[in-house]
């Protein structure tokens, strides 16, 4: 078989829902980065900002990025 051959059936051959499970776990992972982000944004706005309800939300926000590491740690065991 040449080259061209091998490659035209791995294509065929290709697991569609693999790629799905793949694509998947890259966008928690884009999440979970983002989720940490907002815990920084968070914390940024909070030094320049005193109030009552400064635990409250630092505590949403750690709460957040918990969950998502959560998901993804879930879906790469489950999927």
């Amino acid at each position: 078989m040449t080259p061209i051959e091998v490659i035209f059936e791995g294509l065929l051959n290709l697991d569609v829902w693999g790629v799905v499970k793949i694509l998947l776990v890259l966008a928690l992972v884009v999440y979970l980065v983002f989720a940490f982000m907002v815990v920084r944004e968070v914390d940024a706005m909070l030094n320049t900002l005193k109030g009552v309800f400064q635990l409250p939300i630092k505590l949403v926000a750690w709460i957040h990025f918990l969950f998502s590491l959560a998901v993804l740690i879930l879906a790469i065991i489950f999927l």
